[in-house]
């Protein structure tokens, strides 16, 4: 079973190298490789983490803190092992792919300090505002997601 995710992770290593090896800017780079990228569990499991945050109402806000603030540490627990895959694989991948990994982790990394933006901002939110702030808590949540995506290949 680990031969055959090595030689499937291997293959698409190859491929992404081949066929990023040529395109210029990141976003061309990224949208290219997610053409590749096999569906798995990490985009549904965000997706349902974000369906089940975004129903808290104003008068939940401490539960809906609480939560907010335990997805911010289990995805720093995900963009974590992203990186040790990345580190641990960097020696057999090749240099674009390495790169394009690198650069996925690192916008994540930025994406999820937005979110700690928002979730700070919605400490202090009131009822007047509870859902302009969620809902910013969304697009940020958004953006990540479709980060995510594109770093699927490290997994």
């Amino acid at each position: 079973m680990i031969c055959l995710r090595f030689a499937a992770a291997l293959s698409l290593t190859l491929i992404l190298a081949y066929s990023c090896d040529n395109e210029r800017s990141e976003q061309a780079r990224v949208n290219k490789a997610n053409t590749y990228i096999p569906m798995n569990e990490s985009e549904s499991k965000i997706s349902t983490e974000w369906e089940k945050l975004k129903s808290y109402t104003f008068t939940e806000k401490k539960e809906a803190l609480e939560e907010y603030r335990d997805s911010l540490d289990r995805l720093d627990a995900k963009i974590d092992d992203l990186e040790a895959k990345i580190n641990s694989k960097a020696e057999n991948i090749e240099m674009n792919t390495r790169e394009l990994w690198k650069e996925s982790a690192e916008i994540l990394r930025d994406k999820r300090a937005k979110l700690a933006e928002v979730y700070n901002k919605m400490r202090s939110a009131t009822q007047e505002n509870w859902k302009e702030v969620q809902s910013s808590f969304e697009s940020n949540w958004n953006e990540l997601e479709e980060r995510w995506e594109s770093s699927r290949q490290a997994e």
